[in-house]
């Protein structure tokens, strides 16, 4: 059928109000992606700012926590200090609402809303206090929000595990973190009309939010969709979300803070977002309406006309032609995508755009294998858009044939082909587009980040500068811009530090450090300085740009974090760790200058008795009274130190390269601080005496040695001024350490005998008033390899004071007891007693009673024939406890002797208690107690209280037939002592056991040996 001019003219006309419409939709759609673009790019800018400003404020808590923890190490003087120690961590501006620490079983022992003396409460049922006692270590847990009091603020949890020194669970250090002080900040941002900002707890649950809205603050966003999908997923990002409580759509901008369960988000609402192009969707539509109107009008008058169809199908026919030159020349990709989904039509520039050397490589292929698999099934959506008659625009990555990605923009229009509906796309290159907006992106990120950022140019005028600079340095843009950078001198640095910065800068091209800068009010901080140059084409530096962050608060708390780790918290001077330190340091300065130091070690005598009868507080001003003294006996160079309770250390540099002559100076030192110290001290109302034992030692010089050996030395010679009557001064002697080192190889040895068994019992017999062998004591002997034996007098002190008598005293009651068992089966041994000594620290052991029974049952001994000896001294503690134990004991049959009575601390309230079996007189009364009235009176003295009591009585180191008989005129009739027999071996004193008794009162003592 032929065209007429009519119908060239209506499509010329339809043909250009498509194009219209095409590029109208082409703006609005690029308009709306922009307006999207920025709203991103703000919400994950803010989003940042709030990342900072929570990881910033979690950092000061876990500092608090941290602070706490040093503060239990120290160990303070009293509860009181402590208490108030804690008050002081608590921060002015009311980000902590308490600091509390409790136990390993839940309770609180310390409590800033409570004093020290009382029970504050258990946490033990908390889940952050149980996932410490899962095994957290020491990160910060973070527990649900809670009540403070049932009146108080809501308030969040953060808890620090404690632990003891060989890593054991202790307990918890607990932040009570007050959102409000997040709130404040949170209320302060811009969010338009609906948006909103949040802090989100791993859990889902919503720590602070603004605006406060109950609907956000109760609901478990566990399960939300943002929560769910996106937040886990990745650290950072950008969703968009319609919530389902308030059907408000939102751009949110998320951010997880890696070192703590928080995340962030920062929301603006679309309506506010797309507000601007909304107007714009509003103007464009009239003016596209107009332009159409105008169309058809024209294109009505020109069909009026023959000559005017005439003219109009000429110049269809010209629109045709141009037409298609644009589809074949045009820069933008032209295509057309059947119902089905595969491309039917592509111009030229098309083909360039997915790699396709001619129509035939992509014609009749589906139009997803040209598009990225992420964006699939968007273009799908699009695509059953258009063809439900929708016009859509949409942006995404395209693959070309040879895998190479490209950014999209295309702008898609249902089209009426011969009946049906097939998709027109016009489609742009956007990828440098969108490589730019990223670029801006993040050079405006970085520009309004959390570093003060200063440009200005080689005449150090200031340029520009952003947010952070105001907000560090309280000048605003239009204060600061067109200044010189002397706006922010202080007096800290002469010219000369400036210089050497900008010979640095021209040199290296950059300069880093630190300087005092000063704020608008005058303040002066501490400010860490980046200066970087910006060159031209040819290598000149044009302009600057300073980066700077105010470290200010970090110096100070590294300040701090300084003085808990070197100083008593109490006196404020040095401590142990800084005290060797200085120590060190003084042997390298000596041994260069040949110049000898001295250590004076100072411990204030019978201090303990102030502290217990006038109150640990009154200790605390004497300690500090003392600090003061010692500080003021000593030249600027010296050092006094504090190593912990009354012990100080007063360190002198600079003596004498002569000992002499540095042995005096120090002397004169030390006897001016006894001096000082025998003075009354007035301590508030009360007045204290005080002195101190002053041990000297002299370090340095040539000598090369390790820096606590001074220490040991000092150490040891204030112990000798204790032993000579206290308040004395007393220089180390070598003497000294040839006793301690004595004694550490003697230890050595011992422990060493005790694992290997060196040990033997010798029995002194015990005998009755007609000489008659009742029994013997066991007594231990050591016979090392080299079989020289070592006295008891030496062996048994140590063993009781390294606790090595445990181990030991089990042995000797063993072999005691198996030999008990041997003799039951000979007649003529089976009626022998055997007397074991038993120490203090081994009878006080919980388990004693049943280690008795324990031995008795395995060698299968008569506890009748075993009889324990025990010491005035096991009655000094916990009388109840023994009396309990003998009794048990005393039960089965094992007989008791009170050993060496008379000189120790007997009470006879105590001793008719005791279900005792002996006394024995010690052989301190008998030995002279045939020329001393007074020794003979005490032996008296106890035969008769025996008496009373309906005990038997002994005497041991009987030496001499007078001796006994005194002792049997007096009513004593048992005996032991070496004119019966010396402690024998085994063999020997069997031997010695089988003599008739006549011949056993007439041996001499040392008959048998």
């Amino acid at each position: 059928m032929k065209r007429t001019p009519q119908f060239g003219l209506t499509l010329m006309a339809a043909a250009a109000c498509l194009a219209l419409a095409l590029l109208t939709l082409y703006g609005l759609m690029r308009e709306r992606t922009l307006a999207l673009h920025v709203a991103e790019a703000q919400t994950q800018n803010l989003a940042r700012v709030l990342e900072e400003h929570a990881r910033q404020t979690l950092l000061r808590v876990q500092g608090r926590l941290v602070q706490v923890d040093h503060l239990l190490n120290r160990r303070l003087s009293s509860p009181q200090a402590t208490q108030e120690q804690l008050l002081d961590l608590l921060p002015s501006d009311r980000l902590l609402d308490a600091i509390e620490v409790s136990d390993a079983n839940g309770s609180l022992v310390w409590s800033t809303r409570s004093t020290p003396n009382a029970s504050p409460g258990n946490i033990s049922d908390r889940e952050y206090f149980l996932r410490h006692v899962r095994g957290a270590d020491r990160e910060l847990v973070f527990g649900g929000l809670e009540k403070s009091t049932p009146d108080g603020p809501w308030v969040l949890p953060v808890s620090r595990r404690i632990s003891t020194p060989d890593g054991k669970f202790a307990g918890v250090i607990v932040a009570s973190v007050l959102p409000s002080y997040v709130q404040a900040f949170y209320d302060s941002i811009d969010r338009g009309n609906d948006g909103i900002v949040t802090m989100f707890l791993a859990s889902g649950q919503v720590a602070v939010t603004s605006p406060y809205t109950m609907s956000v603050i109760n609901r478990d966003w566990a399960q939300s969709p943002l929560f769910r999908e996106a937040l886990p997923s990745w650290p950072t990002g950008t969703a968009r979300q319609e919530s389902d409580t308030e059907n408000v759509e939102r751009v949110y901008s998320y951010r997880s803070l890696n070192d703590y369960p928080v995340v962030v988000t920062y929301g603006l609402s679309m309506p506010a977002v797309l507000a601007r192009w909304h107007e714009s969707v509003i103007r464009n539509s009239l003016l596209l309406l107009a332009a159409i109107l105008t169309l058809i009008a024209v294109a009505v008058g020109w069909t009026r006309h023959d000559r005017r169809r005439l003219v109009a199908e000429q110049a269809s026919h010209r629109s045709e032609s141009r037409l298609r030159a644009i589809f074949e020349t045009g820069p933008e990709c032209i295509k057309v995508v059947d119902a089905k989904g595969n491309l039917i039509e592509m111009n030229p520039a098309g083909l360039t755009m997915v790699e396709a050397t001619s129509l035939g490589d992509v014609l009749g292929k589906p139009v997803l294998s040209l598009i990225a698999p992420e964006y699939c099934q968007a273009f799908s959506d699009l695509h059953q858009q258009v063809l439900a008659g929708k016009t859509v625009q949409l942006e995404y990555e395209a693959v070309g044939l040879q895998g190479r990605r490209k950014w999209m923009a295309t702008h898609a229009t249902p089209l009426h082909d011969q009946g049906q509906i097939v998709n027109l796309s016009v489609t742009r290159d956007i990828t440098d587009r969108k490589q730019a907006e990223l670029d801006l992106r993040i050079a405006a990120t970085a520009f309004e980040g959390q570093e003060g950022i200063c440009i200005f140019n080689e005449d150090q005028v200031i340029l520009r500068v952003n947010q952070a600079f105001t907000e560090m340095t309280g000048f605003s843009a239009t204060e600061a811009v067109g200044q010189s950078l002397k706006l922010l001198a202080s007096d800290h640095h002469d010219p000369s530090f400036f210089r050497g910065l900008w010979r640095t800068v021209a040199r290296t091209g950059a300069w880093r450090g630190e300087v005092q800068s000063q704020r608008k009010n005058g303040e002066v901080f501490a400010q860490g300085l980046t200066v970087t140059g910006v060159k031209n084409e040819t290598g000149q530096a044009t302009h600057y740009v300073a980066t700077f962050v105010d470290v200010s608060q970090r110096r100070a708390s590294e300040e701090k974090v300084q003085r808990l780790a070197f100083f008593d918290a109490l006196t404020g001077l040095p401590n142990r760790r800084l005290l060797v330190d200085r120590m060190s340091m003084a042997m390298v300065t000596g041994a260069r200058h040949k110049r000898k130091s001295a250590l004076l070690f100072v411990d204030l005598d019978n201090f303990k008795t102030i502290n217990d009868t006038r109150g640990h507080h009154l200790g605390d001003l004497l300690l500090e009274r003392v600090a003061k003294l010692l500080s003021s006996c000593v030249r600027a160079g010296d050092t006094v130190a504090r190593l912990g309770g009354d012990e100080f250390v007063v360190m002198l540099e600079y003596l004498d390269e002569d000992d002499r002559q540095a042995s005096s100076q120090a002397e004169v030192v030390g006897e001016k601080i006894i001096a000082a110290l025998n003075v009354p001290h007035k301590l508030g109302a009360q007045e204290c005496h005080c002195t101190a034992s002053i041990g000297v030692t002299l370090f340095g010089g040539s000598l090369r040695e390790n820096g606590e050996e001074p220490l040991k030395r000092a150490d040891l010679a204030m112990y000798q001024a204790k032993m000579a009557g206290r308040n004395a001064l007393r220089f180390f002697d070598i003497q000294m350490q040839a006793v301690v080192d004595a004694r550490a190889a003697l230890e050595v040895r011992l422990r060493e005998a005790v694992r290997t068994d060196q040990f033997v019992l010798h029995y002194q017999a015990q005998v009755g008033a007609n000489g008659a062998l009742t029994g013997v004591e066991a007594l231990v002997r050591w016979q090392p390899d080299d079989g020289l034996m070592v006295s008891p007098a030496d062996f048994i002190p140590l063993a009781e004071e390294t606790g090595l008598i445990f181990a030991l005293g089990h042995w000797v009651l063993e072999a005691a007891c198996q030999q008990l068992a041997l003799w039951a089966l000979r007649p003529e041994r089976a009626h022998l007693s055997i007397a074991v000594n038993v120490s203090a620290r081994q009878f006080h052991q919980p388990d004693f009673v049943e280690q008795v029974m324990s031995v008795l049952a395995q060698t299968g001994a008569n506890p009748e024939r075993l009889k324990l000896e025990l010491t005035e001294s096991l009655l000094v503690t916990d009388i109840e406890d023994v009396i309990s134990k003998m009794t048990t004991l005393k039960a089965q049959g094992v007989g008791f002797s009170l050993d060496d009575f008379g000189t120790g601390y007997s009470s006879l309230s105590y001793l008719k208690r005791l279900p005792l079996d002996q006394l024995k007189i010690d052989q301190g009364f008998v030995t002279h107690i045939l020329t001393d009235a007074n020794d003979a009176a005490i032996a008296k003295m106890v035969v008769a209280l025996a008496d009373s009591l309906g005990l038997s009585v002994i005497a041991e180191g009987v030496e001499s037939a007078a001796q006994r008989d005194f002792l049997a005129s007096q009513g004593c009739y048992a005996y032991q002592g070496y004119f019966f027999s010396r402690p024998l071996p085994i063999q020997a004193f069997e031997a010695f056991a089988d003599q008739p008794p006549a011949t056993l009162a007439t041996l001499a003592p040392d008959a048998l040996l």
